[in-house]
């Protein structure tokens, strides 16, 4: 599967306030969208929630790399945990790096 997104020929896209991309003429997000049609809807028997009880995180935490292998759904909780993961081994690398 190749896993890079490339946007629907006719689609404008622009940078919303928060730094995600958008489609112009529906004001979707990109990533839902991609995480939706390619993730979600493939995977359907995973998921226990309807699609807009999730949240669609970027693994690298970098909000324009809309690749498929970068998204995953995460419920509120499992993305408020790893957030809070991640910000701890932040916080450690600055206080204990040598």
């Amino acid at each position: 599967m190749n896993t890079k997104h490339i946007s629907e020929e006719h689609e404008e896209i622009y940078i919303d306030k928060n730094g995600y991309e958008r489609y112009k003429n529906s004001d979707m997000l990109v990533h839902r969208k991609i995480a939706y049609d390619f993730i979600f809807v493939k995977n359907r028997d995973k998921y226990f929630l309807g699609y807009a009880e999730y949240v669609v995180h970027h693994k690298n935490e970098n909000k324009r790399n809309n690749n498929i292998d970068n998204l995953e759904i995460l419920t509120q909780e499992e993305h408020k945990k790893l957030h809070e993961i991640n910000k701890n081994k932040n916080l450690e690398y600055l206080f204990y790096k040598k």
